[in-house]
């Protein structure tokens, strides 16, 4: 695992940030996830985004990651869902069934870092499920 942490002041124009280079082994190696994290000057998180390369090299590559374990508790409207694994939860997806056209939740689609936890409202008092790319099979 690469990690790197950097340092910006703002602009009023866009900045380039960094360049990753990877070599040729790299780009066929396991499932290559590239997660940026913006955070405030005291490091609480304000936005997240991630990102997967290196899929077209290898078919398949998605189903062999290393798998992630979540719990999910329910207090009222929020969602707590915990990753008690030392790799990330990748993808991780929120449901009601049989209530998909009105179930909106606060966030979806998210990456848990491992043993973050993270808190989803919803609008729904109905049970909620969650699925993720690399789960425990």
């Amino acid at each position: 695992m690469f990690d790197t942490t950097i340092t910006l002041t703002a602009h009023k124009m866009a900045q380039k940030i960094a360049d990753i280079r990877l070599n040729a082994k790299q780009t066929t190696s396991d499932m290559l996830y590239l997660k940026t994290d913006l955070t405030g000057p005291d490091k609480k998180l304000i936005a997240r985004n991630w990102y997967i390369s290196n899929y077209e090299t290898r078919q398949g590559v998605l189903l062999e990651s290393k798998p992630s374990e979540l719990s999910m508790k329910r207090k009222g409207n929020r969602i707590v869902i915990k990753n008690l694994s030392d790799q990330p939860a990748v993808g991780v997806t929120l449901s009601a069934p049989g209530h998909a056209s009105e179930f909106m939740p606060s966030d979806n689609y998210v990456w848990i870092d491992p043993h973050e936890t993270v808190t989803v409202t919803t609008n729904l008092p109905n049970d909620v499920t969650i699925d993720w790319w690399n789960r425990k099979k």
